[in-house]
């Protein structure tokens, strides 16, 4: 089974899961989000990156301080076949998985193969983005987005208090990069980022 992926990343802030994560961002998404930060790439007719599952697993397990593995988009569920063969492999790794997705949770019961995927992943974080409801908390865009625990795993992570929406637009070698969920500043320096075409 192959993946489109466009970015895949190591990652250490925190701000899109606990401790030292790999991040995937999946490519191609059918939502149209009014804002959506990944909008260039969703909108791309091919990926980055063309890989096996096998090659993208290799690529996450050669780190052995990597606590876990945060997967968005783009929207991870149009490739979900590809999507459960990686996530089954990463949890026997022993990994931990936190999966965003424009789909709520009952709609992924309803797709063939979501329950098994839900019964795969620790997190789900669900919904699509909706601009009006950015309320600027951490972790979602949107207040409409649910954060739902599907094991025990990070419950304590994202129960607490003191953690403020972050973001990091950073330049990495050739390239700039965005992680996290980001607020009206970092919208705004990435835009000027990409107007310059340094993305």
């Amino acid at each position: 089974m192959r993946l489109g992926i466009d970015r895949i990343d190591i990652d250490n802030s925190e701000c899109l899961g606990p401790g030292r994560r790999v991040e995937i961002w999946f490519h191609g998404c059918n939502r149209s989000c009014l804002g959506c930060i990944t909008a260039d790439s969703n909108y791309r007719k091919e990926p980055i990156m063309d890989l096996s599952v096998s090659a993208v697993f290799d690529f996450v397990s050669k780190y052995e301080d990597v606590e876990g593995v945060t997967i968005s988009g783009g929207e991870p569920i149009l490739q979900i076949q590809g999507l459960i063969e990686l996530v089954r492999k990463l949890k026997n790794h022993g990994l931990g998985i936190i999966l965003y997705s424009g789909y709520l949770h009952d709609e992924i019961e309803e797709i063939e193969f979501g329950v098994e995927l839900l019964r795969s992943i620790d997190v789900l974080i669900d919904g699509t983005y909706i601009r009006e409801l950015d309320d600027g908390k951490p972790f979602r865009g949107s207040s409409n987005q649910n954060i739902i625990q599907m094991t025990d795993r990070y419950k304590a992570f994202y129960m607490r208090s003191d953690t403020k929406r972050e973001c990091r637009v950073q330049q990495k070698g050739l390239y700039f990069t965005l992680t996290g969920i980001p607020d009206m500043d970092s919208k705004n320096i990435w835009k000027i980022v990409k107007k310059k075409g340094d993305f």
